[in-house]
């Protein structure tokens, strides 16, 4: 059985939420000053023009109260937020040192999430991305329209996570592990903000991956509480254990696809690299979903369409909604000459993802194949009213799209 591993070692376990870190004692402090200075601050201004042999005296002894070095100003500081979870029985520490990383790391993406909801520079997003894309337009603070762009992904593209601290506490038999993660802003949200939201694919595979963490996480706690009491035997308990080892790896094996995801889709890692670090993920979870697919678009870069088809059709089998799924299995089709039935799974890709304009294209490549040009022809026009007129511009180019129609 393969293990699960956390990256160091490590208080009171609260077994569901992971809250921004009021332990921190210089920040509660300076929290506590900054409140009593603006309430004694209009107090202090009139007494201060009373008895004016005073005011530096008065002002020196407020000033006091500050610790010196901190600022008060909104997101100016980046927020901690910490997690616990409770080790002995049947729970390793490495398992609880994992799932508290996780679960801090959630609640980070969480706060970021509001944080983002509510940026005032999101009305820069009606002039850059086009209309269609985030109809009706934005009103700023508003949030994105429901179900057109996933607040929680985009917040995970934007900011990271690191870890601050990693290890246990307490004595036998209450040891609990904890993880504190900062949050760290983007420093030129604009720009990343732009970049993120023309890569709707990446979007899709972090809303999915942010899922399957909650899950997996909820899934924990509530098999961990059963098997913290038990002592570890041979006799009972071994089919708890097991499971709880799988949902530990398979946090790991998505730590493992997320990290490579930036680096994967910005060509920065070759294909056989991929292939080789994607292996380890699977080792970990061979039934995931987001892994089957992410493995079977690399033997696609590999040109071995067949094992391609065969692992995106396992991933498909446990998530039928999965859009980029039914995309990648429509090229491993296409790649085996086989239009038809590509457009039938690109079809679904665009019925399940109707603003990806990727999916629009390959369909139009399938059309072509298909010697179908008044669906080619539509699918090109939409991923051009979506951004990308490439196709339409090839199609123009050798004389075809004029005005045809075809399906949305």
């Amino acid at each position: 059985m393969k293990r699960c591993t956390a990256d160091k070692q490590a208080k009171r376990p609260t077994r569901h939420q992971a809250v921004p870190s009021a332990v921190n004692k210089k920040s509660l402090r300076a929290s506590i000053s900054a409140r009593l200075f603006a309430a004694c601050a209009p107090w202090l201004r009139g007494l201060s023009a009373c008895m004016a042999g005073f005011h530096c005296v008065l002002l020196v002894f407020v000033l006091a109260f500050l610790p010196s070095g901190e600022s008060f100003g909104a997101g100016q500081s980046p927020e901690e937020f910490f997690a616990v979870r409770e080790f002995r029985g049947l729970v390793r520490r490495d398992m609880a040192e994992r799932m508290a990383r996780t679960a801090a790391e959630l609640a980070a993406i969480d706060h970021a999430t509001r944080l983002l909801s509510q940026e005032q520079d999101l009305r820069f997003l009606n002039s850059q991305v086009p209309q269609e894309a985030l109809a009706p337009r934005l009103e700023p603070p508003a949030s994105f329209p429901a179900g057109e762009i996933p607040l929680d992904a985009l917040a995970r593209m934007l900011f990271s996570t690191p870890v601050e601290e990693l290890g246990v506490q307490g004595f036998p038999p209450d040891m609990r592990a904890f993880a504190r993660i900062r949050l760290l802003p983007p420093e030129k949200m604009r720009e990343a903000l732009r970049n993120a939201l023309q890569t709707p694919n990446a979007l899709e595979l972090h809303e999915r991956i942010l899922a399957r963490q909650r899950s997996l996480l909820a899934s924990y706690d509530q098999l961990a509480a059963s098997l913290l009491p038990l002592k570890p035997s041979l006799q009972g308990g071994l089919e708890e254990q097991y499971r709880l080892q799988n949902i530990c790896n398979q946090i790991t094996a998505l730590d493992i696809y997320r990290n490579l995801l930036p680096e994967y889709a910005q060509s920065r890692i070759s294909a056989q690299t991929m292939h080789k670090e994607l292996a380890k993920a699977e080792g970990l979870a061979p039934k995931e979903p987001l892994i089957l697919t992410a493995m079977a678009d690399v033997l696609l870069r590999l040109d071995r369409p067949a094992p391609a088809l065969a692992r995106v059709g396992e991933a498909l089998k446990s998530a039928p909604d999965f859009a980029a799924a039914h995309d990648v299995k429509g090229i491993a089709l296409l790649r085996q000459h086989l239009p038809v039935l590509a457009a039938e799974s690109f079809s679904r890709a665009v019925a399940l993802a109707p603003k990806n304009k990727a999916y629009r294209i390959h369909r139009a490549s399938a059309y072509l194949m298909l010697n179908d040009e008044e669906n080619m022809c539509a699918d090109f026009k939409k991923a051009c009213a979506l951004g990308d007129c490439e196709g339409l511009q090839w199609a123009r180019s050798a004389e075809q799209c004029g005005n045809s129609g075809g399906k949305d």
